[in-house]
């Protein structure tokens, strides 16, 4: 990646991030610890019981911030998934990049 940033300063401009968490009625969080700092990987999985949760899932593309998207389904399928951010994706990506064409 620092390479094509060397090429092409607005390398970055042309991605988008994006991330997910889920949020469960007990109040805790879903936490991964991950370190690459050591030899092997340390993991913590919390496992909870739980009987509702909203899954929040952002973005970020340019200078913009997209969503937060919440999920309050019990279980969240592709297509509901898939279809909350492409909803808003195509507006926002020609408002961006008029002369890309989809």
């Amino acid at each position: 990646m620092l390479e094509k940033l060397d090429e092409d300063m607005e390398f970055l401009r042309k991605m988008m991030f994006s991330d997910e968490t889920s949020f469960h009625d007990s109040g805790k969080l879903n936490r991964t610890y991950a370190s690459g700092d050591h030899d092997t990987f340390m993991l913590q999985w919390n496992t909870l019981q739980t009987v509702s949760k909203v899954i929040v899932s952002r973005g970020l593309l340019h200078d913009r911030l997209i969503g937060p998207f919440l999920f309050a389904e019990v279980t969240v399928t592709s297509s509901s998934y898939l279809g909350t951010p492409e909803n808003f994706s195509y507006s926002l990506l020609q408002e961006l990049h008029p002369a890309v064409l989809f």
